[in-house]
């Protein structure tokens, strides 16, 4: 028997509970940062995000036409990467992007970072979001 506040009494086989999905929720702010050399550390917010298997970290020529693929997977849990962003042509744009492999959130993406090829390094105050 289950009695609630209002003075009733149900029988527990009468007692209808329902479980609903967790809310999907997107990974967010992903921020850059370059650091000495062509290596960019890329960080992004979870918070909300549960049940995922991994996080996929994808890459993109923006000057080029490409599109994104797939450079790396982190477990589920992790919010930062580092990595050698090399190779990259001089003079293109790349960006990054974050996608949620499993759980409610499964696909959900970051925001975009790009990243502009230097002769020789990444340069850091060519990043920008979008």
């Amino acid at each position: 028997m289950l009695t609630l506040t209002q003075g009733w009494v149900l029988p527990l086989d009468d007692l209808l509970l329902l479980a609903y999905p967790a809310a999907a929720v997107a990974p967010t702010t992903l921020t850059a940062t370059v650091v000495v050399g062509p290596q960019v550390n890329l960080a992004w917010d979870i918070t909300g995000i549960s049940g995922e298997d991994h996080y996929s970290i994808l890459r993109r020529d923006a000057t080029g036409g490409g599109s994104f693929a797939e450079v790396h997977t982190v477990t589920s849990g992790v919010d930062v990467w580092a990595v050698d962003a090399g190779p990259f042509t001089t003079g293109h744009r790349y960006g990054y992007r974050v996608d949620v492999v499993g759980g409610a959130s499964d696909g959900l993406s970051t925001n975009v970072v790009l990243a502009l090829g230097g002769t020789k390094r990444m340069v850091a105050d060519e990043f920008s979001h979008t």
